[in-house]
């Protein structure tokens, strides 16, 4: 779409899901071509969709910049299936778009257990009350909208805090001579986790233009390096 400047014809809706699309793709879409982007969220166990990104009358009037913000988001649950967020003592958090927890659902198409599984194994499928712990880390805003933040494995806890690996990709892949990025957590003597990342580069772009920041530069290049050669 790049080299013809445009959207295929016919084009008009962009679903998206499996993974968080990044907020910088979603963004190109929506503003450069037109297109309105549908983002999903769900679950084989959820029968499998349980939220998408459908604007309400209201969000509809606003201009597409405007309404970014929420197609960054995974959107509202669908009827029948509920959604809440949890501390790490199982305390149910605030939908005001600021608190972060464990996310669980419930619902008539939410399974109800896994085959065989008498839960001797450890790290429980469901809460006492029959949640389904979804394994995924979010927020939830006033009108209801889904922000997955990370995944309960993959959530960075430093200095006491829980960073998104999520948005911190996120932020580097606004930057435009990155491709793809992917952020991991790694020891730190006085932290506990810090954030480093490793990042594919444009074919063409100059390495040392990127960012950098909590990547040695030795192995940014090296990244460069093999992406320019083709090898992934």
């Amino acid at each position: 779409m790049r080299k013809q400047g445009r959207a295929p014809a016919g084009l008009e809706i962009v679903l998206t899901g499996g993974s968080a699309a990044p907020g910088p793709l979603i963004r190109e879409l929506e503003t450069s071509y037109g297109l309105d982007v549908v983002h999903g969220w769900g679950m084989t166990e959820m029968s499998p969709v349980g939220s998408l990104t459908l604007l309400n009358e209201r969000m509809r009037r606003q201009t597409r910049a405007e309404r970014l913000p929420y197609k960054n988001s995974q959107g509202r649950r669908l009827f029948g299936c509920e959604l809440k967020i949890v501390d790490a003592d199982g305390n149910r958090l605030p939908h005001d778009g600021e608190a972060f927890g464990e996310l669980l659902v419930r619902g008539a198409a939410v399974m109800s257990a896994y085959f065989n599984d008498d839960g001797s194994g450890g790290g429980a499928s469901h809460d006492a009350d029959g949640w389904l712990r979804t394994g995924d880390v979010a927020r939830i805003d006033p009108d209801g909208f889904l922000f997955i933040v990370d995944r309960t494995k993959d959530v960075i806890k430093s200095g006491g805090e829980w960073i998104s690996s999520i948005e911190l990709e996120n932020a580097a892949m606004g930057h435009p001579a990155v491709q793809e990025c992917a952020v991991i957590a790694a020891a730190a003597s006085e932290m506990g986790g810090a954030p480093p990342a490793d990042r594919g580069a444009e074919a063409g772009a100059d390495g040392d233009r990127r960012p950098d920041q909590g990547v040695p530069r030795r192995q940014g290049r090296q990244v460069v390096a093999a992406r320019r050669r083709g090898v992934r």
